[in-house]
């Protein structure tokens, strides 16, 4: 029986990353569907994705199904890398840019430059570089 299955689906393409966004897609529109019973359309287009998936996972063209997988991937990380840059707090200086770690702020010391993180909502505090010594006040 095993080879049967392994005959049957082993020169298939599978499931990849973009399978498992329309599959993901296609759950939303269900619940969609579910909230709104009036709009068939969201029915029949998480009907569609799923015939989609089927397609892709029992295709035998797999070099096509990997390059549309590449082409959804390079979309999937610009679209992530530009959200993650948005969703991150950063302060710009005359001198540079930092980005802040969670519950920091950066400051840039005015004699040296060395990077010193402060915990955020302490209100106006002096800051000790860590490298020279040299003391300065921020508002955190």
């Amino acid at each position: 029986m095993g080879n049967r299955w392994r005959g049957l689906f082993g020169d298939r393409y599978g499931i990849d990353n973009l399978n498992i966004a329309l599959i993901v897609m296609a759950l939303a529109l269900s619940l969609l569907g579910r909230i709104f019973p009036r709009a068939l359309v969201l029915a029949l287009l998480g009907i569609l994705l799923i015939a989609l998936v089927f397609f892709r996972a029992l295709s035998r063209k797999i070099v096509l199904r990997q390059a549309e997988n590449e082409k959804f991937l390079s979309l999937w990380y610009r679209l992530r890398n530009f959200f993650d840059r948005r969703g991150r707090s950063g302060h710009t200086y005359a001198t540079g840019s930092f980005r802040a770690d969670a519950g920091k702020r950066c400051f840039k010391c005015p004699s040296c430059g060395q990077k010193c993180r402060v915990p955020k909502g302490k209100g106006t505090i002096a800051i000790t570089c860590p490298r020279c010594g040299q003391d300065f006040i921020r508002k955190s």
